[in-house]
């Protein structure tokens, strides 16, 4: 029975990560089926219709119900006089090529209307299921002019919902003191945040890396936004500033651009002053979304820091210093992060990222921790039993039972389809219900031993840490350190060792309290 309970358990915490790789780390989808009709919950507010099939269906739904359907029946009959419509008749026209043979609009079509349709929306939902949306923003997005530099602060706002921070919106009363767009409260530190979004709009140069026109513009828009921001002395401000170039798409143009951009930041930071001082130091979220300028579905991200060094270009530092930093930067590296991995607009009420669903609807996987499973194994015995433990390897399952007839555990291997192991390449292994699989650990990113420990050792009692350290040279220093500080130095000298090995191997999570010492 305990073996049956901890293999639920086990898929639970699969399904989990799945649905956050779907939906991100805030409120998850509130959602079920109810007489024919499909029910959502939004904060506070319930919706429902027979209708929607998909939760795109219920995002335009929603967004249409947001900016008031009276203004949209008005704004409508004016044709294309604001962006949305415009957005709006191009994704409809896009639709026309993308239909289902049973006749289901493909919303992941890749066109950047369509894209730019259902990001906007999709960012209204999380703002609303989070919060509740401003007044003054909602104004705003009505105003043609202002629309689309409103996009970008709902995109950004809607970022660090997915990142589950706690939101409040900023800039509400005129006259009151500087404020950002939205303040965001980290929920892995406590630390508020005060975020200001700002968006280019329009190039008056041709948009070509090569071109010294268009490099000029980007520098000089970049240190005026730069100088605006500062000169607010926003409290731990993250800047937040969306390009808008109509396609980023070669990675040498990227890298150019990136490059570029590193370059004006450090060179702002040698030339602005406010009030004759050095303004305060702010982290820089830099954005470039094709579909707000008319282009492509082709996006840039970046983070880096105002007057606040953050070595994630490769730069030579010392490992202790490198890891400081990666504590001072854990909530902004988890936003960015987020922005990355989480899926931008899921698909289905149910927070099955599309990975695992086949264009006709039905599961990829057949296979999952907790099932009951019958299977012949290579030697032509017939086994029955419940799957304990499933590890993928390329074309090919191993898996852990336990057999219904003796109660002992059995080894056992499948193949996997093509389907099942596209899945699990890119969703790791959770979706067989395992949820203990690890990232791997890129070359470029040693750090990343750093945070495997530190998740690893994040609930080992204080008496097994002390055990790790109790052969350094320095251990009696580290025992006089509070749990969390002497955590956090058994993990980096578990780090540094782990960077002095060439042919390290990280250990498993049952390994990491098998009474090893570090350092």
């Amino acid at each position: 029975m305990a073996i049956e309970v901890e293999a639920s358990w086990r898929a639970m915490k699969a399904r989990e990560m799945l649905r956050t790789r779907a939906e991100g780390h805030g409120r998850p989808m509130i959602s079920t089926d109810f007489k024919d009709h499909r029910i959502v919950a939004v904060g506070n507010r319930i919706y429902y219709d027979r209708n929607w099939r998909f939760f795109t269906d219920f995002l335009l739904f929603h967004m249409k119900d947001v900016l008031g359907r009276g203004w949209g029946t008005k704004m409508g009959a004016q044709g294309d006089t604001h962006p949305l419509f415009k957005w709006l008749r191009q994704m409809n026209h896009a639709a026309q090529k993308y239909k289902a043979p049973e006749g289901d609009m493909l919303v992941a079509c890749g066109e950047g209307v369509a894209i730019a349709v259902f990001r906007f929306a999709y960012a209204l939902y999380l703002i609303a299921h989070h919060d509740q949306i401003p007044p003054t923003l909602i104004r705003r997005l009505r105003q043609p002019n202002e629309f689309l530099s409103a996009v970008v602060e709902t995109i950004a706002f809607a970022t660090f919902a997915l990142a589950g921070a706690k939101l409040e919106m900023g800039e509400t009363q005129k006259g009151a003191g500087p404020e950002g767009e939205f303040r965001a409260t980290s929920i892995r530190s406590g630390r508020t945040y005060d975020v200001e979004a700002k968006r280019k709009n329009g190039w008056s140069s041709q948009v070509d890396i090569a071109n010294p026109d268009f490099r000029r513009e980007l520098t000089i828009w970049l240190e005026r936004k730069l100088r605006d921001a500062s000169s607010k002395r926003l409290t731990n401000p993250v800047f937040w500033f969306e390009l808008s170039i109509p396609n980023v798409e070669e990675m040498q143009q990227t890298e150019a651009l990136q490059l570029l951009l590193r370059t004006a930041l450090r060179e702002a930071e040698e030339r602005i002053l406010i009030d004759g001082e050095r303004p305060g130091p702010a982290y820089v979220f830099i954005t470039s979304h094709g579909f707000l300028a008319g282009g492509d579905a082709s996006c840039l991200y970046m983070l880096e820091g105002f007057h606040i060094p953050m070595h994630v270009n490769g730069e030579q530092v010392e490992i202790e210093l490198a890891m400081d930093e990666r504590d001072r930067d854990r909530d902004v590296l988890w936003i960015f992060d987020c922005i990355r991995k989480v899926q931008m607009i899921p698909h289905r009420f149910d927070g099955q990222p599309d990975d695992l669903i086949s264009p006709d609807h039905e599961p990829i996987v057949r296979l999952r921790v907790g099932q009951r499973l019958e299977v012949t194994t290579s030697d032509q015995q017939f086994v029955k039993g419940l799957v304990i433990d499933v590890l993928s390897n390329g074309p090919n399952a191993t898996i852990r039972l336990m057999e219904e007839a003796t109660g002992k555990q059995r080894i056992v291997q499948l193949p996997l389809t093509e389907k099942e192991q596209k899945a699990a390449a890119v969703l790791g292994d959770a979706v067989f219900g395992n949820p203990d699989q690890h990232e791997l650990i890129s070359e470029k990113d040693p750090l990343g031993f750093y945070d495997f420990f530190l998740k690893v050792y994040a609930n080992t009692p204080r008496e097994k840490l002390l055990e790790f350290i109790s052969n350094h040279l320095e251990s009696a220093a580290y025992s006089k350190l509070s749990t969390e500080a002497l955590r956090i130095r058994v993990c980096r000298e578990w780090t540094k060792s782990a960077l002095a090995q060439a042919a390290f191997r990280p250990p498993s999570d049952g390994a990491a309290d098998d009474g090893t010492t570090a350092g």
